[in-house]
């Protein structure tokens, strides 16, 4: 089909499931992969800045005075990322007092095991990046942001409610498909021998589930 069509370019979204392999022959286009889900081939990709967005997160925290704060994400989600939001926070810390380094939830969204984590690590800020474990917050009636700061990594476009980054997945679109365009008029084709990444820093949202930096 794409032959038939003459399309040189391809934009390869991201995948279901982290770790994918995609058979199609790139031999005869020019493509960009969002995100990291594909494993082979490794193509030129464009993705949000995870890394920088983690650690612009936490300064905003520190800055607000919360002092324990910790790190929820789905196992399956921090594969997806190549675990570029959990470097992030364990560097951080690293510069932080030894009774304000918490351990990370990662694994399966349940409300058990994420209820005994919040008792063990007695967070006074949870970051996360899906809106799973705000629902777990809610469902065991904890006030935010009075009892308990919460920030979202990656706010999704209709949700403003909640303090975090939004990383302007138009902008990444937009991003990718300017580098695409180049690739197709220098005729680059195929698997990349130097896979280039393009990363596109979000910017912070103020929300209602943080109390206010200090004046």
């Amino acid at each position: 089909v794409l032959r038939a069509r003459d399309i040189r370019g391809v934009l390869v979204c991201p995948q279901p499931h982290p770790h994918t392999l995609l058979s199609l022959n790139f031999g005869d286009l020019s493509a960009v992969s969002f995100g990291y889900t594909v494993t082979s081939p490794l193509l030129h990709l464009v993705t949000s800045h995870h890394y920088a967005a983690i650690r612009l997160v936490l300064g905003e925290l520190r800055a607000r005075g919360y002092c324990r704060i910790g790190y929820a994400i789905p196992n399956s989600h921090n594969e997806r990322l190549e675990n570029n939001y959990m470097a992030g926070y364990l560097l951080e810390q690293r510069d932080w007092p030894a009774d304000q380094r918490l351990d990370p939830f990662v694994g399966e969204p349940r409300l058990g095991p994420f209820r005994q984590w919040l008792r063990t690590e007695r967070p006074d800020a949870v970051v996360t990046t899906h809106y799973v474990f705000t629902e777990m917050i809610d469902a065991l009636r904890i006030k935010v942001p009075q009892k308990l700061g919460v920030a979202i990594i990656s706010l999704a476009d209709n949700v403003r409610a909640y303090a975090g980054v939004d990383e302007d997945s138009q902008e990444v679109g937009r991003v990718a498909a300017g580098l695409l365009a180049s690739l197709v008029e220098r005729g680059e084709k195929g698997i990349p021998e130097r896979p280039q990444r393009v990363l596109v820093r979000g910017v912070w949202c103020e929300g209602a589930t943080l109390r206010p930096r200090p004046a």
